[in-house]
């Protein structure tokens, strides 16, 4: 179980000077810290600092975010030992109980410790699919899994979402080593529908964590389950980007105008900045339909199973997985333009084709990708086209 967020230990720590008067020494702080969240510590907030033998990770860490929120006009900047609140940090901590924030700690912390269980008990590649009912990780047979029990309160009327099962049976999802881009359900039951699409978008949200369950690859009949969060939801195409997190710590939530944490700006923020530009083979494909439409860009095919998302500076040649960088095809004009049959002219966008080939003959319908409502960056746009006439010559 990883270090609690530095968002996790600034919600309690507001929570608490409020419950105080809004001052408290910071021992009393710290002692009532231990008090109310003594058992939801994990190991690693117990351990002793590195450069503080004497002291817990968690009491360090706490004392740390003390001095980020006084940097950021949260908490008074005084050097008699007394932590107290300011004008603005009243304001945050009423916005916080408003919203139910610690309620959403505590669940977290629920969250967190059903992982660590899970993990410690079994191979979490490799589960029989009754352990992970038995974990309360997932029940009865949708797609998304609510515990509505343990997560419908005034604040999530239709709870959060805990666990996405995808089986490879419905729809057309599309999974990585990184990720999954989680299609929302369309049934019979549209309520239904409609509920569990709004508890996942509360569990992004709150940047809670989730599960995903898929088939194992050594099985069919075992399941493989990965801890993640929502990173983003895209309406359009009625999609949610899924990331696996591994035993990494929560990103922040989404910085929106109506959360909680609106107004505060994380260090955390900029970690995951970071974080957010590595390689995502889920998040590319996330993002180019995001930009560009679940379409094919030269056939207009609109059947989600066979729409991907296509590098023009390839990643065998070090091209980036942003948005810009793609563009949406079907599964048969992704390979012909991997196979150098046609290309974009950068200038025009004009679709071209090699010689003794026509747009009719593989089946382009399209003249130009003048029609789709973002342009690929210009930089790729003329490496692809580049890469294409060497390999005419």
């Amino acid at each position: 179980m990883p270090l609690t967020s530095h968002a996790a230990l600034r919600t309690r720590l507001l929570l608490q000077l409020v419950a105080a008067g809004g001052s408290a020494r910071r021992r009393d702080v710290l002692d009532a810290f231990e008090e109310a969240y003594g058992h939801l510590w994990s190991d690693d907030d117990l351990l002793p600092q590195t450069t503080r033998q004497f002291e817990t990770k968690w009491r360090n860490r706490t004392s740390f975010e003390r001095q980020r929120m006084v940097e950021q006009g949260l908490l008074e900047a005084r050097a008699d030992g007394i932590w107290a609140l300011t004008k603005e940090g009243w304001s945050v901590s009423e916005g916080l109980n408003r919203s139910g924030a610690a309620g959403h700690d505590l669940e977290v912390v629920r969250r967190e410790k059903l992982w660590s269980e899970l993990v410690t008990r079994v191979d979490v590649t490799f589960v029989a699919p009754q352990e992970v009912r038995k974990a309360g990780l997932y029940a009865g047979a949708r797609g998304i899994y609510v515990d509505v029990e343990n997560t419908r309160h005034e604040h999530a009327p239709h709870g959060i979402a805990l666990t996405f099962l995808d089986l490879g049976v419905k729809y057309a999802n599309q999974i990585s080593e990184s990720g999954v881009v989680y299609h929302f359900p369309a049934t019979s039951t549209g309520g239904r529908d409609r509920a569990e699409i709004n508890a996942t978008r509360r569990a992004y949200e709150l940047a809670m964590p989730v599960f995903v369950i898929t088939l194992a690859k050594a099985s069919a009949q075992m399941r493989a389950v990965y801890r993640a969060f929502v990173e983003e939801i895209d309406e359009s195409t009625s999609t949610a980007l899924l990331t696996f997190l591994e035993d990494a710590t929560l990103p922040p939530a989404p910085a929106e105008d109506e959360l909680p944490f609106s107004l505060v700006s994380l260090d955390d923020t900029d970690r995951w900045a970071l974080r957010r530009s590595r390689p995502n083979q889920a998040r590319f494909a996330f993002r180019v339909k995001q930009r560009y439409g679940d379409l094919c860009a030269v056939c207009d095919l609109a059947i989600s199973t066979v729409i991907e998302a296509a590098h023009l500076r390839s990643k065998s040649s070090g091209g980036a997985d942003d948005p810009r960088n793609g563009i949406a095809l079907c599964s048969n004009h992704h390979r012909m333009l991997d196979s150098s049959l046609w290309a974009i002219e950068p200038q025009s966008l004009r679709v071209a084709t090699r010689e003794g080939r026509t747009l009719a003959e593989l089946g382009i319908t399209r003249e130009s990708l003048a029609h789709l409502p973002h342009r690929p960056h210009d930089l790729a746009l003329e490496h692809a086209w580049s890469q294409w006439q060497r390999s005419l010559s």
